[in-house]
């Protein structure tokens, strides 16, 4: 499907401004390839959905054209496996795939797109460092970064917060080795390593943070339930429900933060010393969680996509099955990527794994 004609793109690139969005961005000279790409992952898709497609990876709105690039890349990838996406049902929409042999399962597609980059794309985190870097003194101190929000940051304002807390403690009128600078903005953390720094050389001895999970879990959290609300009260309530939640970049969270949101907090865990894996022991006895909720029982799994930010063909992530679902899905359904799943029952448990734990992305062309 010629999704991006040369009348759209020469339109598109004539257009004054909105640089930041990303149909700018694709349709810019040099960006053909993305282009190209994105066009062969809509191409075999059934009509109904390449429609929407098309419409949606032509809009100026940034929310809606990831939207349909997600659902673009949710439902390539569950085409690899055991069900073919054919139609659109409403809430959502949905996207209502098939096996062979007729079982139907759908797939129901959340996009996120990050405020922020990954703190290791972030050159403002290199610039705060940049600036703590030049205290005075020769005192060197690790810094744990809480929050970050840094639009429009003071950094001199914190250096020289730090410069006063370090001189006091030079001079014993601080007994503390621990400060904290925190704002509306960021929440930072201080503590000296009791070294001292050669003429020249760093005072940030180390870094830790900032800590992306609880927020990024939150914000899943939140989307997947208004997604699970709406889809209980529609017209497909009965049916087998798989959620996929794609962000415009890897996500960068914790897997335990995630496995306790999914399946709760587990009985036992230990890595088996056969293969080096964990393994999570579940009871019976079913504790707040999103795959034991009693409105959610056919709830089969959720995916957790990111994209990569340099090929739009290419995923990160993993598949997470739920064991309690109505339809419990084999790893082989939703191939290419990482899967939790049941390795066995045993005494009333549960045993959760990981299979394919040597996949860490999959390439959809």
């Amino acid at each position: 499907m010629s999704i991006y004609n040369k009348a759209l793109v020469e339109d598109v690139r004539a257009m004054p401004g909105a640089k930041h969005t990303f149909l700018k961005q694709v349709c810019a000279t040099g960006a053909s390839r993305y282009r190209n790409a994105i066009e062969a992952l809509v191409d075999p898709l059934a009509a109904p959905l390449a429609n929407r497609a098309s419409e949606l990876l032509t809009s100026l709105d940034n929310r809606r054209f990831f939207q349909g690039h997600a659902e673009v890349l949710a439902a390539t990838l569950l085409s690899r496996g055991a069900f073919r996406p054919k139609t659109l049902s409403k809430p959502g929409p949905m996207i209502v795939s098939e096996r062979l042999n007729g079982q139907t399962l759908n797939l129901m597609v959340t996009s996120f797109i990050f405020k922020h980059h990954p703190p290791e794309h972030d050159p403002r985190m290199d610039r705060l460092l940049a600036a703590l870097n030049r205290v005075s003194g020769d005192q060197r101190f690790m810094v744990v970064v809480r929050r970050w929000k840094p639009e429009d940051l003071d950094l001199e304002r914190i250096r020289r917060g730090v410069d006063f807390w370090l001189e006091r403690m030079d001079d014993e009128m601080w007994d503390g080795r621990y400060a904290t600078y925190e704002d509306d903005r960021v929440h930072l953390e201080f503590g000296v390593t009791g070294e001292r720094a050669e003429p020249g050389s760093a005072r940030v001895a180390c870094t830790m943070g900032p800590f992306l999970s609880p927020a990024s879990i939150a914000s899943i959290e939140a989307r997947t339930v208004t997604a699970m609300s709406n889809y209980v009260q529609g017209p497909r309530a009965g049916t087998p429900l798989i959620l996929a939640c794609v962000a415009d970049r890897p996500w960068a969270i914790t897997p335990g933060y995630l496995r306790d949101f999914l399946y709760g907090k587990p009985t036992w865990q230990a890595c088996v010393p056969d293969n080096g894996g964990p393994e999570f022991g579940y009871a019976d006895t079913p504790e707040p969680c999103l795959f034991r909720h009693p409105a959610y029982h056919k709830l089969s799994g959720v995916l957790l996509l990111g994209r990569d930010p340099n090929d739009p063909t290419r995923l990160t992530g993993s598949t997470f099955l739920n064991p309690w679902a109505d339809l419990v899905l084999n790893p082989s359904d939703v191939p290419m990527l990482p899967v939790m799943t049941t390795k066995r029952i045993e005494d009333e448990l549960t045993v959760l794994s990981w299979q394919r734990r040597d996949k860490t992305s999959a390439t959809l062309l």
